[in-house]
C-alpha cells in the first residue's frame, strides 16, 4: 500500500511483479502482461479531486492471484485537500 501527491489530472502507475503475470487495473479494466523485465505500466489513467485509489490485481502464470493498492491525491499547487478544521471556544 503506497500514497502519492500529484497536481496532475492524469497519471501513469507502474509497477512490478513476476514476468509473464497478467495485470488488472481494477478502476479501469486496463491488463498488462508482464515482460521479461517484470515492469508494468498503465499510461493516462484519470484522477478526480482528492484521494483515488486504484487496486491493481495480478494473476500469475500458475493462475494464483494477489492485489495492491495505491492512493494517489490530487490537488491544486499549495491546496489542501483536507477540510477545514472548526475551533469553537466559550
Amino acid at each position: 500500500f503506497t500514497h502519492a501527491r500529484t497536481t496532475l489530472a492524469t497519471v501513469t502507475l507502474v509497477g512490478q511483479t513476476d514476468p509473464g503475470t497478467t495485470v488488472r487495473l481494477d478502476a479501469t479494466g486496463q491488463t498488462y502482461v508482464v515482460g521479461c523485465a517484470g515492469m508494468f505500466y498503465f499510461p493516462g489513467v484519470p484522477l478526480d479531486l482528492g484521494s483515488n485509489a486504484f487496486t491493481v490485481t495480478a494473476t500469475g502464470t500458475n493462475g494464483l492471484t494477489s492485489q495492491a493498492t495505491t492512493i494517489v491525491t490530487r490537488g491544486g499547487p499549495g491546496a489542501s485537500i483536507s477540510p477545514p478544521v472548526i475551533t469553537a471556544r466559550l
